[in-house]
């Protein structure tokens, strides 16, 4: 992976900035994560990625990293992917229903270091691709309603 302007480091310092100034205690590089950070009985682990030449594969790997770390469902836990602006494009390919059954959230990182929370395309349930019937079995732990929910139309 060839690293351009923007790195990792620079990302995860502007977030971990942010989540302080809102009350968040802030621990970095916990159990294998880059971001692990406590508010009032909430937990939240961020997995978080700099600006390279291959942002949707590294927001894959995000993805891929945070379903990693899941473990039982837990009301009190979310996750979190942390990218440049210049990814979101590549981070609107998970449809909004899989990011919030799994109660993971989007955080852009400006150039400036400004942190939000990523605005998401319109969910894959308002186009048509899953089945509302299906949509209200789901959990982030059924893997069998999970799969056969999601439906391909071309």
């Amino acid at each position: 992976m060839s690293v351009v302007r923007g790195g990792e480091e620079r990302v995860v310092a502007a977030f971990c900035g942010w989540l302080t100034d809102q009350g968040w205690l802030v621990t970095r590089e916990v159990d294998f994560v880059d971001v692990f950070a406590e508010r009032a009985g909430e937990r939240l682990l961020a997995e978080a990625r700099g600006r390279t030449a291959s942002p949707g594969l590294d927001v894959d790997t995000v993805y891929g990293q945070l379903l990693r770390r899941m473990r039982e469902p837990d009301q009190h836990t979310r996750y979190a992917g942390v990218v440049p602006v210049s990814a979101l494009a590549a981070v609107q390919r998970v449809p909004n229903h899989m990011c919030d059954l799994l109660r993971i959230d989007v955080y852009a990182v400006s150039e400036a270091g400004t942190v939000s929370r990523a605005e998401r395309v319109a969910t894959a349930l308002a186009v048509g691709h899953v089945r509302r019937e299906r949509l209200a079995m789901m959990t982030p732990f059924n893997a069998r309603a999970l799969v056969g929910a999601v439906t391909m139309r071309m």
